[in-house]
């Protein structure tokens, strides 16, 4: 059916109607979804340790040019879960041909959270393996308060969950994934920066460390309807000059 640009309906023009289509279309199009990076479930058999002086990190790949990252989930066994203080610092390194950095590296972003942003769920009770018989597997979840944007590339998040230094230095391990990607992990003999990587398994060692991080994705505006918008404006003007 043809409507000239004359035609009202529900006391809008056909015009003016075709552009709030086509603006909410393009509103639309330009909104995110979040993506998640897996590098793979835990697995009960290992970790590197993320307290008492002592920071573990692994390696993550980002393809876009853009990310939000918004936050995100990791693995641990615990010899008691109760002596952490709540406190999870979060950094994010440059790849340095497989290290985290180069030498005593800066972080190019540093995040501090707290309990209120950590969701903990213990999901397995008396692991049976060499050191770690007996400690406690959770869950954490965890939430940027502020999002944080890192542009595409090949970065390491490194872990430090501070424990209560009172009750006897409670061992806390980012566990390990069956699965491997890049280089693995990577561990760190201090707690703060700067650090000295002491020790990276690269895929011939140990295995990855358990984590997702969840991050939004620009959706792309489709070109149809970036014609259509040039479209419905030259048309306004063609007639406003009539």
């Amino acid at each position: 059916m043809y409507i000239s640009n004359d035609t009202v309906f529900l006391g809008i023009t056909s015009m003016n109607f075709l552009k709030i289509i086509v603006i909410g279309a393009l509103l639309g199009a330009s909104s995110v979804h979040a993506a998640l990076i897996d590098n793979g479930a835990p697995d009960a058999q290992s970790g590197v340790t993320i307290a008492n002086a002592k920071t573990g990190a692994d390696d993550f790949v980002l393809s876009r040019l853009e990310n939000t990252l918004l936050g995100g989930s990791f693995w641990t066994l615990e010899s008691d879960p109760t002596s952490w203080d709540g406190t999870l610092e979060i950094r994010f390194y440059d790849d340095a041909g497989g290290n985290p950095g180069n030498g005593t590296p800066t972080p190019v972003q540093t995040v501090m959270l707290h309990s209120a942003d950590i969701s903990r769920t213990q999901t397995a009770a008396g692991i049976s393996l060499g050191l770690f018989t007996g400690l406690v597997e959770y869950r954490n979840v965890f939430t940027f308060t502020t999002p944080v944007d890192l542009i595409g590339g090949h970065y390491w998040m490194a872990l430090y969950m501070q424990g209560d230094l009172n009750n006897n230095n409670p061992e806390i391990f980012w566990e390990t994934t069956g699965s491997q990607h890049y280089f693995a992990a990577a561990q760190s003999s201090r707690a703060v920066p700067p650090l000295a990587w002491n020790n990276v398994y690269h895929p011939s060692g140990p295995t990855d460390l358990a984590f997702t991080l969840s991050f939004d994705i620009p959706e792309p505006v489709p070109a149809v309807l970036m014609l259509a918008g040039v479209a419905a404006m030259m048309a306004g003007r063609r007639k406003k000059a009539a």
